[in-house]
């Protein structure tokens, strides 16, 4: 019964399951979250997500501020790899079919939402708030190449293309000094221009 069921469930589906927790917070409290435009509850919340395969589009909402919009980055889950000694090709197959293949790049995100009538935040608030809301991604994107989370904060630090390189290197000198998140992201925002 046992082997049975190892060589029929996937790793993953056993260990993390088809849902991952994601707590979304704002500041101020009570704004509306939406996941792929499905209501899920007023921050802060955690919610249990289904996992998939694309990345989904969350959106923060509060009556007199300004929306907030960003991608629910989804990666492959590591557990799923150890279908590779103990599930097989059945193991992998449940993990794909139920989603556990899945698992989403961060589970927390905090918000400050900008109200409607205030003028654009500073350049280097713009910038610390993107770092913190999106911290994990960043500094995933670090280690490897430059992908959409970088490629934002360039936009951001209004750093031209030829000087990619040199600022992914002092950001990833600043990640590797500053290992609290809000001190790596007053540093970042530090660099804006």
């Amino acid at each position: 019964m046992g082997i049975a069921l190892v060589l029929f469930t996937g790793c993953a589906s056993i260990v993390s399951g088809r849902h991952q927790v994601v707590t979304f917070t704002s500041s101020p409290d009570n704004a509306q979250v939406t996941v792929d435009g499905r209501p899920i509850g007023k921050t802060p919340i955690s919610a249990q997500l289904d996992r998939k395969s694309k990345d989904q589009v969350v959106t923060i909402e509060k009556e007199g501020y300004k929306p907030t919009t960003f991608q629910l980055k989804s990666t492959v889950n590591g557990w799923f790899f150890g279908n590779l000694v103990f599930g097989g090709l059945f193991g992998m197959s449940t993990d794909s079919s139920t989603g556990a293949l899945y698992a989403y790049s961060q589970d927390m995100f905090n918000f400050a939402l900008t109200p409607q009538d205030a003028s654009t935040l500073p350049a280097s608030s713009e910038v610390k708030t993107f770092v913190i809301t999106n911290y994990k991604s960043i500094t995933e994107e670090l280690n490897t190449k430059p992908d959409q989370y970088l490629k934002a904060l360039f936009t951001l630090l209004k750093v031209k293309p030829e000087q990619e390189a040199d600022f992914t290197k002092k950001i990833k000198m600043l990640a590797d000094e500053n290992k609290d998140i809000v001190g790596f992201a007053d540093k970042v925002a530090a660099l804006t221009p």
